[in-house]
């Protein structure tokens, strides 16, 4: 079983390499090949024509130019719009630091599957409309702001991009729109007007991502998913599938055997009762929840207790208190180090007091 850890931070490599993917479906070209590239991906002939067509932001000030309401699932019955961000020839955005770097959090959406969508709801008679970011279908007027779409002649060919103001309770322009294509892919003509400023450099002064901004000539779209997208979503599939083997492979190597026996440590029990000393000179005795069994290799050598009867369970051997040994002969070079620093000493005390014991209880 792979740790949590593991598991989430397969997620995450699984969800970039997913975004990475979606990144590399950018397409680059000029502002007017944009604009056909735009109409002929999408011909909605379900909306109403006022609302068809490729629309010049043209006093937007953000890092984008062109969009079009055509990329949308439209319902007739409630006139409502939803346009998935991110969806393929839908909107152009700048090529330079900004344009790039709004593409690229575009691009989130599409890596969590588009729950970020453009909400467009229009009046009955199409003049106006209003317009709300969702995620998941949740509104985020009140985060981003309530907008609104209003059309200022007849044909659509002109709109007002509207904000609503909540502390004055009124709606306030933010940039206007034209239309630089019609439903029919036809030239209107705001179209002329729209290359000429990407190619001057014209400053557009208004409202959006700031006072101004110069649009670039060049523009970034996402495209449609190619032979490259496929290569790339098969290539980064096995690498996920590697990694996920080599860590399953991992989790298995550290998995504790069932051979393997813990260390445990028992206390040495008593056969008789112990003397309350081994002679004058050895001190008091531990008690018997002190006392730990030796593996055999970690003892010195037997010494004979002279005149003492009474034994323990480790026999012939002197025990050392609170020496933490452990049983387990697959633990005997580590409890031999172990008992080597810890006990030593004690070891050594004790030793010298059997000795000086042996000596003393000899006949002289």
């Amino acid at each position: 079983m792979l740790p949590c850890t593991t598991i989430l931070a397969l997620l995450a490599l699984a969800q970039l390499l997913h975004y990475l993917v979606q990144l590399s479906r950018v397409e680059a070209s000029t502002a007017g090949e944009t604009s056909f590239k735009m109409w002929q991906r999408h011909q909605n002939e379900e909306l109403p024509e006022q609302a068809r067509g490729i629309l010049w932001m043209k006093g937007n000030t953000c890092p984008e130019l062109q969009l079009t309401l055509e990329a949308g699932s439209y319902d007739k019955t409630s006139r409502r719009l939803l346009l998935p961000f991110g969806t393929a020839y839908s909107w152009s955005y700048n090529s330079d630091l900004a344009g790039w770097v709004e593409y690229a959090v575009v691009t989130l959406n599409l890596a969590f599957f588009s729950p970020g969508k453009l909400r467009v709801e229009f009046d009955e008679d199409f003049r106006s409309a209003t317009m709300q970011i969702t995620i998941a279908g949740i509104s985020q007027a009140e985060i981003v702001g309530l907008w609104a779409l209003n059309r200022t002649d007849d044909s659509g060919n002109f709109w007002n991009r509207m904000q609503w103001n909540a502390s004055e309770r009124k709606w306030e322009l933010v940039y206007d729109i034209k239309k630089a294509l019609g439903a029919d892919g036809i030239k209107l003509p705001a179209w002329s007007p729209l290359v000429q400023s990407v190619l001057s450099g014209v400053v557009v002064h208004g409202k959006g991502c700031g006072s101004s901004r110069i649009k670039t000539d060049v523009q970034l779209v996402h495209g449609d998913l190619l032979m490259r997208q496929v290569l790339l979503t098969i290539l980064f599939s096995a690498l996920w599938l590697m990694l996920l083997g080599y860590c399953l492979q991992r989790s298995g190597a550290k998995a504790p055997s069932a051979d393997v026996q813990p260390l445990v440590y028992k206390p040495c029990h008593a056969t008789e009762p112990l003397p309350v000393s081994l002679g004058p000179q050895s001190g008091p005795q531990s008690s018997q929840a002190d006392r730990l069994c030796m593996p055999e290799k970690d003892l010195l050598e037997s010494l004979e207790l002279a005149n003492v009867r009474h034994r323990v369970s480790c026999p012939g051997r002197v025990y050392r208190r609170r020496c933490p040994c452990a049983q387990s002969s697959s633990s005997l070079a580590a409890s031999k180090a172990l008992c080597s620093q810890v006990c030593s000493k004690e070891a050594r005390t004790a030793a010298a007091t059997a000795r000086a014991d042996i000596v003393a209880a000899s006949p002289v």
